[in-house]
Formats: structure tokens, C-alpha cells, sequence
């Protein structure tokens, strides 16, 4: 007979060998878990990323799907090709057309407003009404202030002289500009010098001009605004700042 002590000691190192088994059978399945996640990582990561592979493997997916089920071709629907009748509880009856209703009279206008119409007065066409020409003595007046407002636009017009001031934004003109210069003694074979003068704008700031020809010997104005006191020049029209 088997005593007590030896059937606990059996039925103890059964259940460690059962134990040791299951532990072995966890270890495999987790190794083939992780062979097949690190083959998902390394194959199947780069057909999803990769424009050409995952191409390829859409259209063997397509292929095999075609081998084993056949090819399944859209369904396409030709326009006119029924030419029969639609069944009776798919048709429309048709929109009778209404008469058109007598147009309004040509001297009457209506405006709806608030479900009412009420007639528009029509305003006559102006009529052109010829006036006398004025008195001689009126008309002299009128001449006389076309000739003052004449003599004022003149006046604003900016007057170019050379002066002692002048001569001054002249010379910084040329001393900050050394294009300006070189076109002044002769070293640019397109623009030529012919003359200079500034006009005086107040605040001690002079509008300098320089008349240059072209090889055509087409008479362009080259102005610059000049501040002596400030020693600042700035190019005031498109031909000047076509100069660097």
C-alpha cells in the first residue's frame, strides 16, 4: 500500500511537471506571436508605404479574387437603349399651360404693395429750354475771370531759373548721384546733357532739372527733389528714378 506521504509527494511533482508544460506552451506562443508581428513590421509595412509594392499587391489581390470567384464587370447603363414606355404608376400627368394674361395698358403703371396695386405717376420728359446768351457786358466779365484763372494756373506752375540756391542744389544733385555726373561730363554714350535748371518750392527744397537727349535726340526732363539743408536728394519723376 501506498502510504500518505509518498501520494503527496506524486501528486505534488505532477502538478509541477503540469505547470512547467504550461509555462513551455506560453513561451512558444508567445515566440510565434512576436515572429509573426516583427514579419508584419519587416514585409508587410513597406507594401502599405511603398507606392509600387502596395500596387502590386492590390492588383494580386484583384487577381486572385478574379481566379476564384471570376471577373465582376460594373454595371453600365446605355442611355436610350429602353425605348419602352415607363409602367403607369411611374408617369407624371402633364402641366397644363396657363393663357398669358392681357398686358397691362401702356399708360398705366402699377407697384404691388400690400396686396394692392396702385397706379405709378409718370413724371413728362424734360424739355430743353433754350436760354438768351448774356449781356456783352457779362460777357467781358466771364473772359476777364477765364484770364485770372489762366493767370493763376501759371502761377503754380513751378518756375525754373538758375540762381546762386540753385546752383547750390545743382551741385549736390551731381555730388551724390555719380551717374548724374558722369551723364553731365559726357561718359554716357545713351543720354547726352543739354541744359539744367530748379525751381524753388519753399522750405528750402528745389525741384532740379536736367533736359538730356536720347540717341534719337528725343528731349526728355529729368527732376530730382533736393534739400540742401538736409542733403538729401530724391528722384521726383519716372525718368529720373530710371537712373540708379
Amino acid at each position: 500500500m501506498v502510504s500518505a506521504k509518498e501520494s503527496g509527494i506524486s501528486d505534488e511533482s505532477t502538478a509541477i511537471a503540469l505547470h512547467e508544460k504550461t509555462l513551455r506552451f506560453y513561451r512558444k506562443r508567445q515566440h510565434v506571436t512576436l515572429a509573426l508581428l516583427l514579419f508584419v513590421v519587416v514585409a508587410g509595412l513597406p507594401m502599405i508605404t511603398v507606392p509600387k509594392l502596395r500596387q502590386r499587391l492590390i492588383s494580386r489581390i484583384f487577381t486572385l479574387k478574379a481566379a476564384a470567384f471570376g471577373n465582376l464587370n460594373p454595371a453600365v447603363a446605355q442611355i436610350g437603349a429602353n425605348v419602352e414606355p415607363l409602367p403607369p404608376e411611374f408617369q407624371k400627368p402633364a402641366v397644363p399651360i396657363l393663357p398669358i394674361p392681357n398686358p397691362v395698358p401702356s399708360d398705366k403703371k402699377y407697384a404691388i404693395s400690400q396686396d394692392k396695386r396702385v397706379p405709378l405717376k409718370i413724371t413728362p420728359r424734360m424739355t430743353r429750354i433754350e436760354v438768351a446768351p448774356p449781356p456783352s457786358d457779362q460777357g467781358e466779365a466771364s473772359e476777364e475771370a477765364s484770364a485770372g484763372a489762366s493767370e493763376n494756373s501759371t502761377e503754380a506752375e513751378p518756375r525754373y531759373q538758375q540762381g546762386k540756391a540753385e546752383q547750390v542744389a545743382y551741385d549736390l544733385l551731381l555730388k551724390t548721384n555719380a551717374a548724374v555726373a558722369g551723364i553731365v561730363q559726357g561718359s554716357n554714350e545713351s543720354l547726352r546733357y543739354k541744359s539744367w535748371d530748379a525751381a524753388d518750392r519753399g522750405n528750402e527744397t528745389y525741384w532740379v532739372r536736367l533736359k538730356l537727349l536720347s540717341k534719337d535726340n528725343s528731349e526728355a526732363d529729368y527732376i530730382w527733389q533736393v534739400k540742401p539743408g538736409e542733403n538729401l536728394v530724391i528722384p521726383l519723376n519716372y525718368n529720373a528714378r530710371t537712373i540708379p
